[in-house]
């Protein structure tokens, strides 16, 4: 198509090449380790702890970020006050940045844990009164029993074990109907909320993932703007789990656990069993829920350690991490790589927690070579000229309704 000279054409060319797969695979690859800063062996080990068992089936656990109250609403049921949205695109009244599970003020289980501002994550922020691993405590019969070793924690452990305030109950449950939206009813990818009372208990994976639905086709996982939320709730003699499942900051679809299948869950030999919440499209969180070994030594019963809050609680997704692409169960993913360009192209870097600066050094990175490539390759033709400079203008127009919310 060019008069040119056709080997300054060919070598532009494998330059623009190289330089548009190897800068979003670079992205892809690095970008998402940092995510959320958390030791990736201090999580498994908790999860050995919680489970007493190895991961299996690259399974990722996902950590607390946020225990959200509630947003307040005038009389259009619009967000009143103060309120706040995270990167989720979850509105919430407050954070609750220091907790303390009132089921367990005055006990020998007492504990407290903060969040960091920094990472958003949740640690404990006293060391464990709880029991020492191998003390022997007496049940309700007098016989004495051994309690399990690894219960304890110190101060700045991960809190991964959630226990949820058996004083913030919700009497409401997430519904499909109960989904609001700033100005009038929810769209895909903008600000939402759910009614519900007393605390949200919102869990984010490390860093970014990929998932298979049911139905096997890939799913991906942004850690910032994906989030499971669950609450407790006990509404009209219903008590149980609901959850609500945000991917890529939309709404993925709500479903809940009762308390009847929680406690037929559970038997003689274990306190630990795990559960399944299927959201829209088949895509499969694992909730695993660990019942207090102390208090059914003493002798409490399934059903009385649950309803008094002395269980806790690990959210976990079967999955794999940008670094496993290349096991046999995940190949390359051309399409992300393909995004990976368009967003460079289009100056979209707000997935990749860039600054400003970086996303548009970056984005001339990869634009520069390109249009040099293609004006090589069209000199001493006008009509490939005049297409490569729509496609110019085609870009600019892209990054302005992108980036300044023009409304076309």
């Amino acid at each position: 198509m060019s008069e040119g000279n056709s080997s300054f054409a060919y070598r532009m060319l494998i330059f623009s090449i190289v330089i548009l797969v190897a800068m979003p695979m670079m992205i892809t690859t690095f970008i998402p380790s940092l995510a959320i800063d958390v030791d990736e062996n201090e999580v498994m080990d908790d999860y050995y702890r919680f489970t007493g068992q190895e991961r299996a089936n690259k399974e990722a656990v996902w950590v607390l970020t946020g225990i959200y109250t509630p947003v307040g609403t005038d009389a259009n049921g619009q967000p009143t006050g103060y309120y706040g949205v995270s990167d989720d695109h979850w509105v919430y009244g407050s954070i609750v940045g220091y907790n303390r599970p009132s089921q367990y003020i005055g006990t020998t289980q007492d504990f407290d844990v903060s969040r960091d501002e920094k990472t958003g994550i949740y640690r404990y922020a006293t060391d464990s009164a709880d029991y020492q691993p191998n003390d022997t405590v007496r049940d309700k019969d007098g016989n004495d029993v051994t309690v399990n070793a690894g219960t304890g924690h110190k101060k700045g452990d991960l809190y991964t074990a959630v226990t949820m305030d058996v004083s913030q109950k919700s009497n409401i449950f997430f519904a499909e109907g109960m989904r609001h939206g700033q100005n009038g009813d929810y769209k895909d990818g903008e600000p939402f909320w759910y009614e519900y009372t007393g605390y949200r208990y919102s869990f984010q994976c490390l860093s970014d993932q990929v998932m298979k639905d049911a139905d096997g086709n890939i799913v991906n996982i942004p850690a910032t703007s994906s989030s499971l939320s669950l609450i407790w709730f006990n509404f009209y003699r219903s008590d149980g789990i609901s959850g609500q499942l945000t991917i890529s900051g939309s709404d993925s679809g709500v479903a809940y656990l009762t308390s009847e299948n929680i406690i037929k869950a559970f038997n003689s030999v274990t306190n630990v069993a795990k559960f399944n919440l299927v959201f829209n499209g088949g895509v499969e969180m694992g909730i695993y829920i660990q019942i207090s070994s102390y208090y059914l030594s003493h002798g409490l019963t399934v059903e009385e350690c649950y309803n008094r809050g002395y269980w806790s609680v690990m959210v976990t997704s079967k999955t794999t991490d940008q670094a496993a692409y290349n096991s046999p169960d995940f190949n390359l993913d051309i399409w992300e790589l393909f995004d990976t360009v368009v967003d460079l192209m289009t100056f979209d870097y707000s997935d990749y927690k860039m600054s400003p600066m970086m996303g548009a050094i970056c984005s001339f990175i990869i634009i520069i070579p390109l249009y040099a490539g293609l004006i090589a390759m069209a000199l001493g033709s006008w009509p490939a000229m005049a297409a490569v400079g729509i496609m110019g203008a085609v870009e600019l127009i892209a990054s302005a309704v992108k980036n300044m919310g023009w409304p076309f």
